[in-house]
């Protein structure tokens, strides 16, 4: 499966067909796009090979009643903020942090010392990924993080009808 503006996969290994979806654009759509093609294929699993598609596959597979991992654990992958209060939650030791919805919301940080690591909640690879040693670099940092998020993330970060495209630090 590929979304529709990037070429079919077909040159990589074991591929012998490729489907064009909106996975990112239109998931539910795209989801029933595969529904009615599994009606003339055979299909025993889906399996992403991108991190940003792990949340639709997953979604996908639950839809289609094939195994994988739930939704859920697929949107606690992605989402670094929610990630690391799943790990709190069970037991798990992780650095302080705080989730930012919005780069303005620079208060709701104001319980962490510096340095602080600033990056996208759904960020890939480390895009996004800052030291920010003050509080004029905090501000600086959120605000790139924000426009990543803007520009090229939130296309990637969608769960439960909503985006998940934040800023944790």
């Amino acid at each position: 499966i590929h979304p529709p503006v990037e070429a079919p996969p077909l040159l990589m290994p074991g591929v012998v067909d490729a489907l064009c979806l909106g996975v990112f654009d239109e998931p539910q759509a795209a989801i029933d796009g595969l529904k009615r093609w599994r009606r003339s294929h055979r299909l025993d699993g889906l399996v992403s090979q991108r991190e940003e598609a792990i949340v639709w596959t997953a979604l996908a597979a639950q839809a289609l009643g094939l195994p994988g991992i739930s939704p859920e654990v697929a949107y606690g992958a992605r989402d670094k903020a929610r990630m690391r209060e799943l790990l709190r939650a069970g037991g798990c030791h992780v650095p302080r942090f705080q989730r930012l919805d919005s780069p303005d919301r620079l208060e709701d940080a104001a319980h962490l010392r510096f340095p602080l690591v600033v990056k996208p909640t759904s960020g890939l690879g480390s895009a996004g990924v800052t030291l920010a040693p003050d509080p004029q670099a905090l501000r600086r940092a959120c605000a790139e993080v924000a426009a990543i998020n803007e520009e090229t993330l939130a296309r990637y970060s969608r769960w439960a009808g909503g985006l998940f495209a934040a800023v944790v630090v």
